[in-house]
């Protein structure tokens, strides 16, 4: 009994090792809070030509690794608004420092139509290289379209590419 023990202590020794060494390797390849929000601010005001608030942006790496931003908003008369964006990366593109989402869940936002015009959507580096590689699935909910006419309609859905 005692052999059986041992041998089970040593295997789970070995993978707490070299699960704790992918995480270590991970967290070593990860940007910061701050300067990962810095960046994206910096990024979204360059695409589009409007100030952008960011409430919060941070990694998340337990359950499953992923990029969580929370209230943001377009400095407009009327803002565009995300309440929480969560961004799934791809773990492989990541350890190869490139960006590729898997999976992306947006949960409460407000689009009003008039505000989309404001935006000057300009091609960046970081968004290209994004939009090289198919986001695999797109969840939202509590999506609210505000049209031209300040009809609001609120949308569920899923999309798989």
């Amino acid at each position: 009994m005692q052999k059986k023990r041992g041998k089970w202590m040593v295997a789970a020794g070995v993978l707490a090792a070299l699960v704790g060494t992918s995480w270590l390797i991970l967290v070593l390849l990860l940007p910061s809070d701050e300067d990962l929000a810095a960046r994206a601010r910096a990024e979204l005001e360059s695409r589009f030509g409007v100030p952008v608030a960011l409430g919060a942006l941070h990694w998340r790496l337990l359950p499953v690794p992923a990029v969580v931003l929370e209230d943001a908003a377009t400095g407009q008369p009327q803002s565009i608004t995300v309440k929480k964006l969560t961004a799934y990366p791809n773990l492989g593109a990541l350890l190869s420092r490139r960006l590729q989402f898997d999976r992306v869940e947006l949960e409460g936002a407000v689009v009003p139509q008039l505000s989309l015009r404001a935006l000057d959507a300009r091609p960046s580096s970081l968004m290209s290289d994004v939009a090289a590689t198919p986001l695999e699935r797109f969840v939202f909910r509590n999506l609210t379209w505000i049209s031209r006419h300040g009809v609001a309609v609120v949308y569920d859905g899923e999309i798989d590419f």
